[in-house]
């Protein structure tokens, strides 16, 4: 294969190898948002005293780009229920944003205290989460913005972590404000994760509520020179090299050729 073809076929393969790399600047390494919601709810035998065999329920969903879920537990005694939904988008990396919310309900048997039925019940508890976790890696320099208006419940947490820095971790965002973060992430691997969960414990409130509202939004850095460009110079650096050793081989070889007539 003649040299020049050689040099032209190298230069080729590099600058599609940078169109390749731009293609992907923002690349999703793990997609952990879930729902999930679990009550249990126990009893007592009016005849003999002793607690009824208790009953529970689990449940657990993974989400997927821009669908809305849920997950709902309900036991027969006492009525215990919880739900959890999560409507996500991560279908662009550049935009991620969530809505979310979790509850959990508990009815006494009866009217209230004092109630015949109201002792029949020895204990119940539920709990409902709603998690937004993805892990993510960026090629090259980002500025980011995350906006939560809405993030609140019994444990509500929002971090974005990654090359060995913290650039936020809150426990939840005060009614009626909004919590919103700006910085620059250098190429490398990070981990946003937005949730919040509801508990219920049979000696608490008899309801709990929590919810999450979020968008984090990723913008290319100003870099002094475009990509495209630094790969282009790299590559005329490169054929010019090939051009002038293929240009000494030739003289070397025909030096009559190469010589100036007088």
């Amino acid at each position: 294969m003649p040299a020049v073809v050689k040099t032209f076929t190298f230069v080729a393969l590099v600058l599609a190898s940078s169109v390749m790399a731009a293609a992907d600047p923002i690349v999703i390494l793990r997609d952990g948002r879930r729902v999930s919601a679990s009550s249990f709810a126990q009893d007592i035998n009016p005849f003999t005293g002793e607690p009824n065999p208790p009953v529970s329920t689990t449940r657990e969903q993974v989400q997927l780009d821009a669908l809305s879920i849920g997950a709902n537990a309900t036991v027969n005694a006492g009525n215990v229920f919880t739900q959890a939904f999560l409507d996500s988008d991560i279908s662009d990396p550049g935009h991620m944003s969530a809505f979310g919310a979790a509850f959990t309900q508990f009815d006494i048997l009866g009217s209230g205290p004092g109630d015949p039925f109201t002792f029949r019940m020895f204990d119940a508890h539920a709990e409902s989460q709603s998690t937004f976790a993805v892990d993510f890696r960026v090629a090259s320099p980002f500025n980011f913005v995350f906006t939560s208006p809405s993030l609140h419940g019994d444990l509500p947490r929002a971090s974005l972590v990654g090359a060995g820095s913290v650039f936020f971790d809150i426990g939840g965002v005060e009614p009626g404000s909004t919590f919103t973060r700006t910085g620059q992430l250098s190429p490398g691997d990070y981990s946003l994760l937005v949730e919040e969960m509801s508990i219920f414990g049979f000696h608490s409130p008899f309801h709990g509520t929590g919810a999450l509202r979020f968008a984090f939004d990723l913008t290319p850095a100003a870099s002094p020179t475009p990509e495209p460009a630094s790969w282009l110079l790299l590559g005329t650096a490169i054929a010019g090299m090939f051009g002038c050793r293929n240009f000494s081989n030739a003289r070397a070889a025909h030096p009559h050729r190469c010589s100036v007539r007088r």
